[in-house]
């Protein structure tokens, strides 16, 4: 007869490691809006009292913005830095990002501007189900892929009060489809109807975007922080001293209906 036993050891007062806290950056800028926006936080330790996701600012940074000869100074305002005024951005200029703070030091960012959107063709197709409409969107773009370059859509319905983002299902697209000499972008975008019966006005923002900001972009496209079993992977950053993501977009507003 074979005997077999076990025994349970509860650990208590497990010291956990420390990890040092570090400065993070985030900001997407383009010729759109002249109302800029740069978020400066610090990471969350593990353990950790911050309600929700909120993230603990950093309020004391002094965030400047350099695109060839012209400095831009953002200021803090509601939780952000801002600059409110019209940012001069040109294809293929270097910008330089510097945040100096007490507690990190300088965290910076350097990139070349992605070049503006070349021409482009667009193609519509709509199907409206009971509570929603599912707009298929092509657009072919007047250049042959030949040179490496990356794009974003992003769709939004105008609800004539409130402004909302569309679901849909590519939002970061590289320009390695090729169809006729040109570059394929394609998507779908879905609105609902609002409370009155009636279907928002459908528009996106087209952008041209550097590599950084796709390769961050097609992370958070299949990042499942539900899901137990999804592995771990790796957010990119273009932040030097820090984390997070700096860009700037060439960017062009379509109205779609």
């Amino acid at each position: 007869m074979i005997g077999l036993s076990a025994c349970e050891t509860v650990l208590t007062d497990v010291p956990v490691p420390e990890i040092p806290q570090k400065g993070v950056v985030f900001g997407n800028l383009n010729q759109l809006s002249n109302w800029s926006e740069i978020e400066v936080t610090k990471t969350r330790p593990i353990l950790n009292e911050a309600p929700g996701n909120e993230h603990e600012i950093i309020a004391d940074a002094d965030v400047k913005v350099f695109i060839d000869q012209d400095r831009y100074d953002f200021e803090y305002f509601n939780d952000k830095y801002t600059y409110s005024g019209f940012i001069d951005i040109v294809g293929g200029e270097q910008v330089k990002l510097e945040v100096n703070s007490e507690e990190f030091g300088l965290l910076s960012s350097s990139f070349f501007i992605p070049q503006r959107l070349p021409a482009y063709e667009i193609s519509i197709d709509s199907i409206s189900r009971e509570w929603d409409t599912e707009y298929k969107v092509v657009i072919d773009l007047d250049e042959d892929g030949s040179e490496e370059r990356f794009y974003r859509i992003e769709g939004f319905s105008d609800y004539g009060a409130d402004v909302v983002e569309a679901w849909g299902t590519r939002e970061y697209i590289a320009n390695d489809r090729v169809v006729d000499g040109k570059v394929r972008l394609a998507t779908s975008l879905y609105t609902w109807e609002s409370g009155s019966g009636s279907n928002p006005k459908l528009f996106i923002i087209l952008s041209s975007i550097t590599k950084e900001h796709y390769e961050y972009g097609k992370v958070l496209e299949t990042y499942e922080p539900d899901n137990p079993f999804a592995e771990p992977t790796p957010l990119h950053s273009n932040i030097d001293g820090g984390l997070g993501v700096f860009s700037i977009s060439m960017s062009k507003r379509i109205e779609l209906n």
